[in-house]
C-alpha cells in the first residue's frame, strides 16, 4: 500500500490574525518626554478617565480610537507565518515541512 501524498503549501498572502483597538492619548504622550514613571502614571489616569466616561457621557477628554489589523503572510498547510527554506532545490514551509507548491512564485519568501 502506498503512502498518503503529503499536502502541497502555498504562500496565503494578507491574512489577518489579530485585530486590537488602540487608544491615544495625547496627554499620556506628552509625559513620556518626562519619564517612564510620568508616563505610566498619565497613563494609569487616562484608563480611570474612560471609565469614568464610560459610565458617564459628559466627558470632554480628547481620546481618538483606532482599529489596527495584524497581517502576515501564511503557509496555506499550517496557517502559521510564511517561513519557506530550501533543501537540495526543494522549498518547503519551515514550520510544518510541506512541500511549497512548484508553480508559487513566491516560494523563495521575498516580494
Amino acid at each position: 500500500m502506498s503512502e498518503p501524498e503529503q499536502a502541497k503549501a502555498r504562500r496565503v498572502r494578507d491574512v489577518v490574525v489579530d485585530a486590537y483597538i488602540k487608544l491615544i492619548c495625547p496627554e499620556a504622550d506628552h509625559q513620556f518626554k518626562r519619564g517612564m514613571e510620568k508616563y505610566v502614571a498619565a497613563l494609569e489616569q487616562a484608563a480611570e478617565d474612560i471609565g469614568s466616561f464610560l459610565k458617564d457621557h459628559r466627558s470632554h477628554r480628547d481620546v481618538w480610537l483606532k482599529v489596527t489589523r495584524h497581517r502576515q503572510d501564511q503557509c496555506s498547510a499550517c496557517h502559521a507565518e510564511w517561513e519557506p527554506f530550501t533543501e537540495d532545490g526543494v522549498t518547503y514551509c519551515a514550520n510544518c515541512g510541506a512541500e511549497v507548491e512548484a508553480d508559487d512564485e513566491q516560494a523563495d519568501g521575498v516580494r
